[in-house]
């Protein structure tokens, strides 16, 4: 029974904490759900804007609105949230605080200074290594052996806020960006609730800014292979972009998509310019030489069309021989 009364009176404390909660994507949703259920409801949820998306240009509600839906709490998708208007409607609801998890605008000081006790933000990496909006990527990018998850009390600067809490995460060989998102999120909402907790005794510790490493916005052109690259490299790639949509690079001019690769162990001479991308036909498909090693590819996708494997992808090609990839990086 003892339980049972503590439980309801930490029920009691999280429902007068009252949160508005901002946020756009998958990550985002998942850590609201895990707010809502552990009793830390918002009396107000801010996500983008409907977008057009897909083939069909639908609009569409981003995962954090449709969530907020569901449980009934009130959304506000304002196209600019800094301008006075939007900064009158977040003052109706009287918050103690902020939460902005991958939001997907910046806030300034005159919104960061509207909750009584400050805007706290959840960032996927252990700050100030992999400030930015591309943490995740450029953690797989980097080869990094661990990450993690820093919360912050904004400043106006971005990422750059003091932290109140980190949680580390061990990167394991051969993981993808969905995998290592999948494990971030989860620690990231329980740090964050404990956090939301004590939130009166957070302590928060100043960013040593000379340690500081950044993340640029990714784009299509980054997941575009490079056969001048080693295969290390490339397979770093091809962590950081995978499932979706995957690395890719050209043959004959058609972009074809590579979902499954894998490193070929020994090493390949450097310096053969005129081998890179040629593709090496295996017993179970193919290889493929990059400037420094061999990179296997276990299945492929030309693009619009359905994924196959690389013996299907062998036999469309037919007995040519000295088959390459382009070497051309666009």
């Amino acid at each position: 029974m003892a339980v049972n009364k503590d439980n309801n009176n930490n029920n009691n404390n999280n429902q007068k904490l009252r949160i508005v909660f901002m946020g756009t994507p998958v990550v985002a949703a998942q850590t609201l759900s895990a707010m809502i259920d552990a009793n830390y409801k918002p009396v107000l949820v801010v996500s983008q804007p409907d977008r057009r998306q897909g083939r069909s240009m639908k609009l569409t509600a981003s995962v954090v609105k449709e969530l907020a839906l569901e449980q009934e709490i009130p959304v506000f998708t304002p196209d600019r949230l800094n301008e006075l208007s939007s900064i009158d409607k977040l003052r109706e609801y009287q918050a103690d605080i902020f939460i902005v998890i991958a939001y997907g605008q910046i806030l300034s000081n005159e919104v960061l200074e509207i909750p009584r006790l400050g805007c706290y933000n959840l960032h996927y990496s252990l700050l100030p290594h992999l400030r930015g909006a591309a943490p995740i990527q450029f953690s797989l990018l980097n080869g990094d052996k661990k990450t993690g998850v820093s919360l912050i009390k904004m400043n106006e600067y971005m990422d750059q806020g003091a932290v109140v809490g980190q949680a580390s995460y061990k990167i394991d060989e051969g993981i993808n960006f969905f995998d290592l998102q999948q494990g971030l999120c989860p620690l990231g909402a329980t740090l964050l609730i404990e956090s939301l907790a004590k939130i009166n005794q957070l302590k928060p510790v100043k960013q040593n800014h000379q340690h500081a490493s950044y993340s640029r916005r990714v784009t299509k052109k980054d997941s575009q292979i490079n056969w001048q690259r080693s295969a290390k490299e490339i397979y770093r790639q091809w962590q950081a972009f995978s499932p979706q949509p995957g690395i890719y690079t050209f043959y004959e001019n058609k972009r074809i998509f590579f979902k499954q690769v894998k490193l070929v162990a020994g090493a390949y001479e450097e310096g053969k310019v005129d081998e890179v991308g040629k593709i090496v036909a295996t017993n179970d498909g193919f290889k493929v030489i990059c400037q420094k090693g061999f990179l296997e590819v276990l299945s492929c996708q030309w693009a619009g069309k359905r994924e196959n494997n690389t013996l299907e992808f062998l036999r469309g090609l037919g007995e040519q021989r000295d088959k390459f990839f382009s070497g051309k990086f666009n």
